[in-house]
């Protein structure tokens, strides 16, 4: 069974080094300084869905945090 979990945890990894084939044929011929801005790219795409998810979690949170007040304080009062 962990075997088989190991499996298929390391199949999305193997996938992962796959590339695009015009990408990779235009950073190996072309300008270090392009290579540099495809991987900052590449970081500044992989940024921001994890930012909005961090947003989104906290503005959740904070709102669970407050309706779980209201409802103590609410409950002390009977």
């Amino acid at each position: 069974m962990g075997t088989a979990v190991l499996l298929l945890l390391a199949l999305p990894a193997s996938v992962g080094w796959a590339q695009c084939a015009l990408c990779r044929s235009a950073v190996e011929s072309g300008d270090p300084t392009f290579a540099q801005v495809l991987r900052s790219g590449i970081v500044l795409l992989l940024v921001f869905p994890y930012l909005l998810g961090l947003i989104v979690g906290i503005v959740l949170w904070r709102a669970r945090r407050q309706r779980m007040r209201a409802f103590q304080w609410h409950g002390t009062q009977d």
